[in-house]
């Protein structure tokens, strides 16, 4: 299989002493932290074995909009903060992590979290070693120039149906949790996977959202872009010759979209032994952990780390609990906000009373 591959696969020890990859880059999206469909101890695993100089998270990486709909605030186990703590020891280690949001986190674009509730606007600005933009520019080795986004411009599947389709993949998604905690053999099936991909791929054709990313791409003064947000994965070319390229999710499967020093593109699906590569031109093959040298790295699974990082994600933690708060949450910030109008308005009476008293006896 190494003679058909064209990625260039770089062996490195890893930080904590286990042998890895090396990319110039990784692009991933979708991981929907805090909810049951991430996979988030092989995206642990995943994170410990790649080390790049830049990682972009291409939106949806925290389940805002699942999380504001629970009753009270959960994030997930130990190993979502786990991949918390991933990404920003990888910013405190050099790496030039970069925080694009999508619309199940949108809060750090600037919006409404509560009756008359603002979160400030992050886009622009650098939190914890994470730089968040609304979007950016990616040059590769070859010069070729690409616009990164979330890519939920192009997806005008808004409100009731939206909210419909959510919640019944949330439900297989959960009904895949059961399955994978009951049925270790199961875990490299997804029932939610199969249906999203035709669920996604009926609105795409429906919506006809292929064509808008390929006509969005010609449009812009670029060579090609990257997006995430249909967590369908892969490459297709525009008719201007450019390239739109998807990043996938990690919640059925851990997947990123990379390219070697050399400026060769894939997308990398993680299995249980091996990588299912896909290249620019499409074709797909196997790369199991013995051709790569990994097979002893897999072996003790993903490392759980207890250094800063770890208790720097705690810390974010409450950053993600106001961003998107529980029903308990607001309807506590809805009581604060009454009690504080009811005190101004007994203030602003009690004050009229006195003047009116002073009035009244200065005509006495």
């Amino acid at each position: 299989m190494a003679e058909k591959r064209k990625i260039k696969m770089t062996r490195k020890v890893m930080p904590d002493g286990r042998y890895g990859l090396f990319f110039p880059a990784v692009f991933m999206s979708d991981m929907h932290l805090g909810t049951f469909g991430t996979r988030a101890k092989r995206l642990c695993l995943f994170l410990d074995l790649i080390e790049t100089d830049r990682l972009y998270l291409v939106g949806d990486i925290v389940g805002g909009t699942e999380m504001e709909a629970k009753r009270k605030f959960q994030f997930g186990g130990s190993w979502h903060k786990q991949v918390l703590g991933h990404f920003l020891r990888k910013a405190r280690c050099g790496t030039e992590v970069t925080y694009i949001p999508g619309n199940h986190d949108a809060v750090p674009r600037g919006r409404e979290i509560g009756r008359g509730i603002w979160h400030r606007k992050l886009t622009g600005k650098s939190l914890v070693g994470v730089r968040f933009v609304e979007h950016d520019l990616y040059t590769d080795p070859n010069g070729r120039r690409f616009k990164v986004l979330h890519g939920d411009e192009f997806d005008d599947m808004v409100g009731f149906w939206y909210k419909v389709g959510d919640w019944f993949i949330e439900t297989l998604q959960s009904f895949d949790h059961f399955l994978h905690s009951y049925f270790p053999r199961m875990r490299e099936h997804s029932v939610a996977a199969v249906v999203k991909r035709a669920f996604k791929g009926a609105i795409s054709t429906l919506m006809d959202v292929k064509k808008k990313i390929r006509d969005y791409a010609d449009h812009e003064h670029v060579d090609g872009i990257i997006y995430g947000h249909s967590h369908i994965g892969g490459f297709q070319r525009t008719a201007g010759g450019k390239i739109a390229m998807n990043d996938g999710c990690c919640t059925e499967h851990v997947q990123a979209l990379v390219h070697d020093e050399d400026g060769t593109w894939a997308l990398l699906t993680m299995f249980k032994d091996r990588f299912l590569v896909t290249e620019e031109d499409g074709t797909s093959y196997p790369v199991f952990w013995r051709e790569l040298g990994l097979e002893e790295s897999m072996v003790f699974g993903p490392t759980k780390y207890q250094d800063q990082s770890r208790k720097d994600a705690c810390r974010v933690l409450s950053i993600i609990e106001r961003a998107w708060p529980s029903k308990e949450r607001v309807q506590s910030l809805e009581a604060r906000r009454k009690a504080r109008v009811r005190k101004v308005r007994m203030f602003v009476e009690s004050k009229e009373i006195c003047d009116l008293c002073d009035f009244q006896g200065a005509y006495a």
